[in-house]
Formats: C-alpha cells, structure tokens, sequence
C-alpha cells in the first residue's frame, strides 16, 4: 500500500469517527430543543421525582415508603407513568432493575423492601418516564437512601 491510500484510508477514518460524534451530539441537541428530556434537578438541586413520604430531596423513612410506595413528579402538570428501580441493601447484593408500570411499587418490591425495614438500602429509579399534558418525558435517574 502506498504513502497516499494510508493518507486516504486515515482520513476516512477520522471523518468516519468524528461522523459518529456530531449525529450523536446533534440527537442529543434534538432531544433537549423537543422537551423529551427533563433535567435531573433545579436550581437548588432537587430530583425532578420523589416518593410520597420522602424525609428530604434524597432520603426516605422504609417504614413509610412500604405503607406509600409511590413515585410522585415534582414536575407541575406532569405524572410518573412507568420507570425501573433497583435496590442495594447495605452489605448486600443489588436487586433489579424491576419495571414498573404505573406510579407505585408492586407487591414483591414491598415485600421485598419489608424484610429490610431495620437497615439502609439505596434505591435506584431510573428510565423514569412521565405523562405531562399527554407528552411522554423523560426525567433523570434518583438515587434515594432509606432511613431505617
């Protein structure tokens, strides 16, 4: 191969791979100018949802949160849908990602949540879509630290 193909061939390549990049970046810009991403928090950085009996931005109370298992949106005019969560119990294995459909755990996430109610377990929600005025959206991941 002579001096001028590997000239080409590094070209190609390098338009090739930077291609890539600017129709990613350009999906990314089309997302964010559509209103099918929502940013993960505010100006005072709160998660754009919560369970209903949340202590604080990041924290909830177990005991509440297998009496109301339910995801709310802090987002006016707009409701959880559906979103996957996980959970990670202090020394102990991860548990997920369990989809839900809806706003609120189900049964065997309680359950499973209830045999943990004397320790800390992190939660993970995440792929979070939300209804708002009939427009699916997308909000960011939370993690929410149980109070035992």
């Amino acid at each position: 191969m002579n001096m001028q193909t590997k000239t080409m061939k590094t070209r190609l390549m390098k338009c090739h791979t930077s291609c890539y990049g600017a129709m990613a970046l350009m999906m990314f810009f089309t997302l964010i100018a559509s209103g099918s991403v929502i940013a993960q928090s505010n100006s005072k950085g709160k998660s754009a949802v919560a369970f209903v009996n949340s202590a604080s931005d990041h924290t909830v109370p177990l005991g509440e949160l297998v009496k109301e298992p339910t995801l709310v949106s802090r987002l006016p005019g707009c409701e959880v849908s559906r979103f996957a969560v996980s959970f990670l119990p202090k020394e102990g294995n991860l548990f997920g990602p369990f989809k839900i459909e809806g706003a609120s755990l189900g049964e065997n996430q309680v359950n499973f949540l209830k045999a943990f109610t004397n320790m800390k377990v992190r939660i993970f929600v995440e792929d979070i879509h939300l209804d708002c005025a009939g427009k699916d959206s997308i909000a960011m991941a939370a993690i929410f630290t149980s109070i035992p």
